[in-house]
């Protein structure tokens, strides 16, 4: 939301998630993770 000048406090965290297996969010999740360091 910070993009539209929105207020965002520091360590927010936006998680958007749909219709997939619940396999396929939890690789997604550990992927995102890996490439920030987490």
């Amino acid at each position: 939301r910070a993009r539209w000048g929105d207020a965002v406090p520091p360590g927010f965290v936006r998680l958007s998630v749909g219709c997939e297996p619940v396999e396929a969010l939890w690789q997604a999740i550990e992927a995102s993770l890996d490439g920030i360091g987490g």
